[in-house]
Formats: C-alpha cells, structure tokens, sequence
C-alpha cells in the first residue's frame, strides 16, 4: 500500500423525472421572476434575453418565460398568445431552479451551477482551465521545516501546470447510500450506515459497476470516476496552497481546516453525512476528509514527471494499485493537504474509502 496511510482493516431505476432532458432554457432563481414593466424582448437567443440582474443591467422580457429551441418567446403579452403560436410556457413564476434541473441540459448550465442526475445525485459543473499540480519546492521547504514531510510525500513532485481541456460535471458530494443503494438493488456494504453517509467499503472494481449502473440508467451519457488531475482541479478550487480555497474564496488554513473537514478530531471516530461542513470555493463538499475517493488513475509514484500537461491519464500494464485522493476521518490535519497523494490494490475495501462520480459532456 503505497502513500494511503490509515491503519488496515479488515440496477435500480433512477429517481423518476431525474432523466427527462430537454432543450429549455438555463434558468436562476433570479431569472425565473417575471417583469412586465421590462421592455417586450425580441426573439434573440437566451443570452441576449436572459441578462442577470446581479450584473447590473436590466433583463429586456416581459410576462413568463417561453422554451422552445434555446429561443426566448417572451415578448408575448400573454399565455394565449404564446400558446396560439405554439408554445409552451414553463412553470409558473415564484418556482424555484429545482423544478427545472431535471429538465435542463447540462450542457447548457453555466460554470459552477448544479444539476441533478440519476439516483439524486447533485452535479456540479467544472468548467475547463488550468492549474498548478502537486506541491512544490517552496512547499517541500515548508513542510520539511514544520518536521511533517516524509519519504512518502515525494510522489507529489514534480509541481508542474496542468491543463484541463473540457468541461465536466463531478459530484457535489461523495456518493451518499441512498444514492448507491438506489442503483445497486438495495445493497449496502458499508461499515457506517445511514443514507446521508458516504458509502464506503467499496473496491474500484464496484465503484466501476455503479457508474454502469449510472449509464445504464442514462443511455446518452457517459459516468466514471475522476482522473487524478480532474480531482486536485476541483479539489484546489482555484488554490495554489497547501489547503483548498474556501467558499468564500479565502484560503482554507491549519486554523479553518476543521470548518470544512472530517478529520481526526472533528469526526467522532467515523464517517459523517456528506455536505455538512462548508463547501470550497467552486461549491463542492468533503473534497477532503471523511473518506478517500478513488480516481481513474492507475498509481505510479513517478507519473507526475511523465505525463502530458494536458489531460492526463497515468495508464499502465505494470501497475498494481489505483490512486485514492482527499483523506478520510481517521486522520488528522497533516494528511488533509489538496496534493496528498495515495494508492491500494483495486479490490482494497475499508471503512476509509469512497467515490464521488464525473459525468462527461
């Protein structure tokens, strides 16, 4: 077992409507409240009509809302004139995004906004970038004069930028047991139950029959796991420091870290349910702690050096282990920094470990 340090241990339908996708438009809560003293918009595309009032201009529609081929049909003065030319109003005013995540594309969302999949799963959407992979020297040097760097740590260098070249949905939170239970005719494996607990106790191999199970629940979409690169992405959150960014796009720090991480200390000895502490700046949760999360990976120690900067993917025919990521609740503070790297045998299974699940667009 090669950097994962804890101690060593011992197809159901999805949610009825969560599949149904259409081609309406993007809504926010903002952009849901009809204003008829606005000006009667024309048919322009959504992102002509639909400005956001956040950003300080005026949204040039009137009465409701209209879908019909991303168009925007709200200039009709009312519903029987929309309906007499054919279309179909969206739900009443005053209704909230939920109503329509089932409906929507995901395609279609903007950067950071959530969409809900099968088994309830809530999706946040990661847009393509860039960013500064694994720890860095300056970092070694800080970590080697605070007496916490190790031998092990090694495999998070070289530092070097890495691209990401399309966007992607990821999970907000770890794959609760209500939502594995949902797909995987009711089984549990867990050693800590409760549906709003991260399921754990779970090998790769069954991580990889849950996103079937997604697909198959989805035909036209296509689940995993993250890549190692995808999971620090997100996990940094924009951060260049040994912790993640926070929700509030401050730096987590030693001195934050338990107001968004399960970890020795904070856990009470066992997992914890999911989305309870604050998330990371980009709206995720538990990206650290609670349990280790599998990625795609297969784990090299030596992999950082000869990957592609753009999208990488540590594929081998040698390799024996796949890579875990983030933590988990048995440990403490040390091991909850966003380049801690770690990796088991496919058919590992313990109390420590979990998933959370892309989908691509």
């Amino acid at each position: 077992m090669k950097g994962l340090r804890n101690p060593p241990t011992g197809s159901a339908a999805a949610l009825g409507g969560l599949l149904a996708l259409s081609a309406l438009a993007v809504l926010t809560p903002e952009r849901i409240q009809a204003r008829p003293e606005y000006a009667k918009a024309e048919g322009k595309s959504c992102a002509y009509c639909h400005e956001d009032p956040k950003g300080g201009k005026r949204r040039n529609y009137r009465g409701r809302y209209y879908g019909q081929k991303m168009r925007s049909f709200a200039g009709f003065n009312n519903a029987d004139e929309a309906k007499k030319a054919g279309v179909v109003p969206l739900p009443e005013e005053g209704a909230t995004l939920a109503a329509f995540k089932a409906t929507t594309d995901p395609k279609l969302l903007p950067d950071f906004a959530e969409w809900v999949g099968p088994a309830g799963i809530t999706f946040i959407k990661i847009p393509a970038g860039a960013f500064l992979r694994g720890t860095t020297d300056a970092q070694k040097a800080e970590l080697q004069k605070a007496g916490v760097w190790t031998a092990m740590d090694a495999v998070e260098q070289p530092s070097r930028e890495v691209r990401l070249t399309r966007p992607f949905l990821l999970s907000k939170t770890e794959v609760t047991q209500a939502q594995w239970k949902a797909l995987m005719n009711g089984a549990n494996p867990s050693a800590f139950k409760g549906d709003t607990l991260p399921v754990e106790n779970i090998s790769w191999p069954e991580t990889q029959a849950f996103c079937k199970a997604l697909r198959d629940a989805e035909p036209n979409a296509f689940y995993r796991l993250p890549t190692e690169a995808e999971w620090e992405y997100v996990a940094r959150a924009g951060s260049t420091d040994l912790y993640a960014m926070g929700a509030d796009k401050t730096p987590i720090t030693p001195a934050t870290l338990k107001e968004y991480t399960w970890m020795n200390g904070t856990a009470n000895n066992k997992t914890q349910p999911v989305g309870t502490k604050k998330p990371n700046a980009w709206g995720l949760h538990d990206m650290q702690g609670n349990v280790w999360e599998w990625c795609q990976d297969w784990y090299s120690p030596t992999s950082y050096a000869s990957l592609p900067p753009a999208d990488p993917l540590y594929k081998s025919t040698a390799a024996t282990e796949r890579v875990l990521r983030g933590g988990c609740w048995y440990l403490d503070s040390r091991a909850q920094r966003v380049a801690l790297r770690g990796g088991n045998l496919p058919t590992y299974k313990s109390q420590y470990a979990g998933f959370r699940v892309v989908r691509e667009l």
